[in-house]
């Protein structure tokens, strides 16, 4: 979002205080700056922000700091597992969320392997939340090249998937003003964190079929 000028007005930093900072450095990528910590690239860009101990987005503090920004877009980027509830459907917000797979197709956690398993591509879909798991009006879609390192999909490429499909979509609407939701089609599965075999599978058929 830096690197394409489309910063936020404000920003709701969560979880500073669950857990202890890491002292490991995660490896650079080309893909983007994955280096440089969250708060001091928000402070270098002279953005507005509250930063809060708790990580549930759900919790009070956060739903009263929400309430009490003008209504408008929120970008949600939950820690990992943490959904939605009723509470923040009630700040007078939307709620924009990008989903690692493809809609309806694709619901719930770990997207990206039965993706992997089931027709060999990665995708992901820009979303406005509803209360219901994955089942929002979508705004965009887009599907993405395996990556050349399959092991680098859950730190670096699932992060790169997200953040290019959020600029396209923030792209559109600082252009058009308008993200014409659309509702989702019938079907789609709901799928769980997937088992670290099945994990396996889907990184190994992918290795497969690069050797044939």
């Amino acid at each position: 979002m830096r690197q394409n000028d489309l910063l936020p007005t404000h920003i709701l930093i969560l979880g500073t205080g669950d857990a202890p900072v890491s002292s490991r450095r995660p490896e650079p990528t080309s893909l983007f700056d994955n280096v440089t910590p969250l708060l001091r690239a928000v402070i270098d860009s002279g953005l507005a922000h509250q930063s809060f101990a708790t990580a549930d987005a759900n919790a009070d503090d956060i739903c009263a700091a929400l309430s009490a920004l003008p209504s408008g877009i929120v970008i949600f980027a939950p820690a990992a597992g943490l959904l939605a509830r009723a509470p923040l459907f009630k700040t007078g917000h939307k709620f924009l969320h990008i989903h690692p797979g493809c809609l309806p197709d694709f619901r719930g956690s770990t997207p990206m392997y039965y993706s992997l398993i089931a027709e060999h591509r990665l995708s992901a879909s820009a979303i406005f939340l509803a209360p219901e798991i994955d089942v929002g009006p979508v705004l965009a879609q887009r599907d993405f090249p395996l990556p050349v390192d399959l092991q680098s999909i859950d730190t670096v490429y699932d992060p790169y998937m997200r953040a290019v499909l959020l600029c396209q979509v923030l792209e559109d609407y600082s252009i058009d003003h308008d993200l014409s939701p659309q509702p989702q089609g019938p079907g789609g599965t709901t799928y769980h964190v997937i088992h670290p075999v099945l994990k396996h599978l889907a990184l190994l058929g992918r290795l497969t079929d690069a050797l044939e």
